[in-house]
């Protein structure tokens, strides 16, 4: 379902917003106590939210490292398609169920996939699958392996100063989980406000014991944040990704880099990974003019950065 920047989200709707940003499982009697509102009002409001497409999902947020697995970042730039080509291409990929990210995008790639495998060669039979079907459609190609990332509310949205973070693709010991949770988190991940009752159906299992597996996941980090799928574009704002090509860099300069993109309000997702881009971050910013002057003053602060690319994103697909 598409969605017009004619939709207007007051404040009310921001204050819910961030409390389902901040833990989307958490009940509505909570969130109306902490925006001081009615329950009727604010399950009303979330109701609206969802069917204007502000809300778009709910997703639950997995540390693939934690399982162990990698987290494998692709973009691609299309050559000799069609709008049809393009949305079989999408709809293919859309199938695999490793793939946990996929957007359209404009400028220099047309698409971005993030995608989760054990190691290179499981991988590569993914990738190599892909590239034999559409390969001739595929101009250009980027791989990265992400190797850290910091996850921020979307606080430039909601007027909210607040600069909390959540981190994953971190190095850290594998958590053996069995089938049941395996069962859990991909429950969760379709809808993290699934009710506790309705899982334990599904799962043949009691309420209690279910409620004590999602504890466990969370606590052990495999489960990172209950969050919500959100469209910004009734926000007034552009979302792009930016890729840093960094040299003459050392531990100090990444870390005081990375300290300044975490205390810029319009950041709210940071990558460090290896690949041809040694850093990314996503950003929101009102117009092209934001985001040259943000860029700008990055540059002049950190003589590192010997390149970048700005990538605007268009359309999530999941």
């Amino acid at each position: 379902m598409a969605i017009g920047t004619d939709i207007k989200v007051d404040t009310k709707d921001k204050k819910i917003l961030y409390e389902l940003e901040k833990n989307a499982r958490q009940p509505i009697s909570q969130i109306a106590k902490k925006v001081n509102l009615s329950k009727e009002t604010v399950n009303y409001r979330i109701k609206q939210l969802e069917k204007k497409n502000v809300i778009a999902g709910y997703p639950t947020s997995i540390n693939s490292s934690a399982l162990g697995y990698n987290l494998y970042r692709l973009f691609f730039k299309f050559q000799n398609t069609t709008p049809k080509k393009e949305e079989e291409i999408i709809n293919y990929l859309k199938k695999i169920p490793s793939i946990a990210r996929l957007c359209s995008l404009e400028g220099n790639w047309d698409l971005t996939v993030s995608m989760s495998a054990k190691n290179v060669f499981e991988f590569k039979r993914i990738y190599d699958k892909f590239i034999h079907k559409y390969g001739k459609h595929i101009e250009q190609k980027y791989i990265s392996i992400a190797t850290k990332m910091y996850h921020f509310v979307h606080n430039i949205l909601y007027d909210i100063d607040d600069r909390s973070y959540n981190v994953s693709q971190t190095e850290e010991n594998i958590v053996k989980i069995d089938e049941i949770d395996e069962r859990i988190i991909k429950l969760l991940k379709k809808d993290c406000r699934i009710p506790i009752i309705d899982l334990s159906k599904k799962l043949s299992l009691s309420a209690n014991a279910v409620k004590h597996r999602i504890q466990n996941l969370v606590k052990k980090n495999v489960i990172t944040s209950f969050k919500i799928k959100l469209n910004d574009r009734p926000f007034g704002y552009q979302h792009y990704h930016i890729l840093l090509t960094l040299q003459n860099i050392d531990m100090e300069k990444m870390e005081d880099l990375i300290n300044t993109l975490i205390s810029n309000p319009n950041v709210y997702f940071i990558i460090e990974a290896v690949g041809e881009a040694d850093l990314e971050f996503e950003v929101h910013v009102r117009n092209s003019s934001e985001l040259y002057a943000l860029l700008k003053n990055l540059r002049n602060k950190f003589n590192c950065i010997k390149e970048h690319q700005t990538i605007l994103f268009c359309r999530s697909h999941f």
